[in-house]
């Protein structure tokens, strides 16, 4: 509920006037949180953890978009194909950072439908 307290105002008429010409528009996340990409465990002393989700995603080392259709965090963690094998707590601070994105996302949905 957060979230569509801080979404643009003006965002809903920019969308409406898009979709008039015709263009169907999906909410996709593009995210460049470096946590999300490179993680930085306090439970390690070796450096960030380079992190890799569906290779689909990807955009480049730093960014990834998650498209629509994915529906929550467990779908996105279930994805993880790095080399380092996440402890729990990593996978849960993880879990929990895409939870948030995935708010964000929702509630532009709502305000947008």
């Amino acid at each position: 509920r957060f979230y569509s307290h801080i979404i643009n105002p003006h965002l809903r008429t920019l969308i409406g006037k898009v979709r008039e010409t015709g263009i169907e528009v999906e909410i996709a996340v593009f995210t460049r949180r470096s946590h999300l990409m490179r993680y930085s465990s306090k439970l390690r002393d070796d450096g960030p953890i380079p992190l890799q989700w569906n290779v689909d995603w990807h955009m480049n080392v730093d960014q990834i978009v998650i498209p629509s259709e994915v529906e929550s965090a467990e779908e996105i963690m279930l994805s993880y194909s790095g080399d380092v094998q996440l402890k729990q707590a990593e996978w849960l601070d993880l879990h929990m950072g895409f939870e948030r994105l995935l708010a964000a996302r929702e509630a532009l949905k709502s305000v947008l439908s």
